[in-house]
């Protein structure tokens, strides 16, 4: 797989990941209100199950929160990486692209120096 659709994917990990934070973290507040409005109308049972859910609404949205940041280094981790390919490949391109003149720039002063060679042997036979 390629670095670039790597980097994409974990992108999209990590937007994933915040939006399931977000949603555990809303639930938290909902099931908070819903504790409360069982308290004032004292249904103790129901309050306390809506306590519950709260609690583990609220532990899931810590564990987002921890892969969350897992996935945001790991996501920096590989655009730095992709950054230092894509630099790499430049310098390699430049390279490729130098070698190709120095390649042609050798064949020009072959034929030149051949073609000099060739005049030489042309004025030394007329003489």
């Amino acid at each position: 797989m390629q670095v670039k659709t790597q980097v994409a994917i974990a992108l999209a990990d990590q937007h994933l990941l915040s939006k399931r934070h977000k949603e555990c973290s809303d639930a938290v507040s909902d099931w908070r209100r819903k504790a409360e409005f069982a308290v004032e109308k004292q249904k103790d049972d129901l309050a306390r199950v809506a306590l519950e859910r709260s609690l583990e609404s609220e532990q899931m949205a810590t564990g987002y929160a921890q892969q969350i940041e897992d996935q945001a280094a790991e996501t920096e981790l590989l655009r730095n990486a992709y950054s230092r390919l894509e630099r790499k490949l430049s310098e390699t391109r430049s390279a490729c692209e130098m070698l190709i003149a120095q390649n042609r720039r050798a064949h020009a002063m072959e034929k030149a120096n051949a073609a000099r060679g060739a005049g030489m042997l042309v004025q030394k036979g007329q003489q």
